[in-house]
């Protein structure tokens, strides 16, 4: 089993990478149970669970979110309709099976314990048996994607779910062929992570100036022959894996181009002194790079950028 913060900081919201294999009844329960066992305000448990196999279901939903799609489309500038026309918003097709979440506001009611004076506190703890089934999911080896493509009513009318009760999320479920390690929306450029310093107030709000880095490769821009001297990672305070942010810079390095198709790798002596990291925290980054076919180590000894690399836009 993974560790903690491994699921935590491993979770990815999947599109492209279902495998449609079939997800064992047990492994499938057992991760509704996690959702289960998340905390809920006055001990609601405002949620259910609808598993949705049927693929006739599947697809009617599969046509909606693509004609939502184009209704958002629709409302973009050229440039940024550009940057969301290669981003996949669904696994509805792919997924082996579907779950959604809905949340039901009259279970408990009418005197929910602590929703008195904040009305969404029972939408928040559907949200919370979201985030469980998720990491849940992660740790079985499985990929979930929330499609969020779609209008209230229609899901309801589709899965005839009684009126009043909300369906919060649309999750696809299954097994893949791997996560990526840094988000869609950040490998397409749609928006970029947030530093969590300028996030953190201490004692009262701070006006802050909100930086959009295009990714975690902040760490990594500067002079040198792949992009520079990016600091030391393991003292950066970023609560991200060391071994996943190099392997964050590496991947973003072959998928952009700048280390070519056939290319080597950085040698390890380079990776750790450049990234003040410990040996095996590079050896770590680059197995993760080759589980997810995009080096391989030649003959010589050396790491090389795979033809696969080619399939995600490096090459």
């Amino acid at each position: 089993m993974p560790e903690f913060y491994d699921v935590i900081f491993e979770r990815r919201d999947v599109r492209a990478e279902f495998t449609g294999e079939a997800v064992p009844e047990e492994v499938l329960m057992r991760i509704l149970g996690a959702a289960h066992a998340a905390p809920s305000v006055g001990l609601s448990q405002p949620w259910d669970f609808v598993v949705v196999r049927d693929q006739g279901v599947r697809e009617a939903f599969a046509e909606h979110v693509l004609r939502e799609r184009e209704v958002f489309a629709a409302t973009l500038d050229a440039e940024r309709a550009a940057t969301f026309a290669t981003i996949k918003v669904d696994g509805v097709r792919e997924s082996t099976l579907s779950v959604v979440v809905t949340y039901d506001p009259g279970r408990g009611a009418p005197a929910v314990l602590g929703r008195h004076s904040i009305a969404d506190a029972g939408l928040y703890s559907v949200c919370l048996a979201i985030q469980n089934l998720w990491l849940a999911a992660t740790a079985e080896e499985l990929g979930v994607g929330w499609v969020s493509f779609y209008r209230e009513e229609f899901v309801a009318g589709l899965l005839g779910i009684p009126e009043g009760i909300r369906p919060v999320a649309w999750l696809c479920l299954g097994p893949v062929t791997h996560r990526h390690r840094v988000p869609d929306l950040e490998r397409k450029g749609w928006r970029g992570r947030v530093p969590l310093t300028d996030l953190v107030h201490e004692d009262g709000w701070r006006e802050q100036n909100v930086r959009q880095p295009p990714s975690l490769l902040r760490h990594t821009r500067g002079a040198g022959p792949y992009g520079g001297h990016p600091g030391h990672m393991a003292d950066s305070g970023d609560p991200v894996p060391a071994h996943l942010r190099l392997a964050d810079v590496l991947r973003e390095r072959i998928t952009s181009g700048e280390i070519q198709l056939d290319s080597p790798l950085p040698s390890e002596e380079s990776l750790r002194r450049d990234h003040g990291l410990d040996p095996d925290d590079v050896r770590r980054a680059v197995q993760v790079l080759s589980d997810e076919g995009l080096v391989y180590t030649g003959r010589d000894g050396n790491v090389y950028v795979s033809s696969r690399a080619e399939e995600t836009g490096g090459g």
